[in-house]
C-alpha cells in the first residue's frame, strides 16, 4: 500500500471516530420530573410542593417558570445539590395556574441536559370548587 492511500484510510477513520464521539456527546437522555401531577391547594393553607429532577448525568443548574404564573402567595424554590425543586407558602386565591418549569442541568465537556415540565396547579376553597 503506497503512503497516500494509507493516509486517506487514516483520515478516514479519523473522522469516523470524531463524529462517533460528537453524536454520543450530543444526545442525552431526557430529564424526568415527579410528581407527574400536583395536588390540588386549600386557598390560605400552607403549601409545600416538592417535585424532584432525575435521571440527570450533572446537577441541576438552574430552575425558572416560563410559561404562566405561580399563584398569588406562592414562591419557587431551587435547592441545590438535591436537585429538588419547592414551590412554597399559602395560596392566596381560588383558581388554575398552568405553569411550564424549564430546567438546565451543568455541562462537562458537552452542554448539559435540559428539560420542561408543564404542570396545573389548582387552588380550591375548603368545600373543594375552584
Amino acid at each position: 500500500m503506497d503512503m497516500t492511500a494509507f493516509k486517506k484510510i487514516r483520515y478516514f477513520y479519523l473522522l469516523l471516530l470524531s463524529l462517533l464521539f460528537l453524536t454520543a456527546c450530543s444526545f442525552s437522555r431526557p430529564l424526568l420530573f415527579t410528581p407527574n401531577v400536583i395536588e390540588p391547594l386549600i386557598v390560605g393553607s400552607d403549601a409545600n410542593i416538592s417535585l424532584r429532577v432525575m435521571k440527570n448525568d450533572t446537577p441541576v443548574g438552574g430552575v425558572k417558570i416560563t410559561k404562566g404564573t405561580l399563584p398569588s402567595g406562592l414562591v419557587l424554590h431551587y435547592k441545590d445539590p438535591n436537585d429538588l425543586i419547592e414551590i412554597l407558602g399559602k395560596p392566596m386565591k381560588v383558581g388554575v395556574y398552568p405553569i411550564t418549569l424549564d430546567v438546565w442541568c451543568y455541562g462537562t465537556n458537552y452542554p448539559g441536559q435540559v428539560g420542561k415540565k408543564s404542570y396545573v396547579i389548582k387552588v380550591i376553597d375548603n368545600n373543594g370548587t375552584h
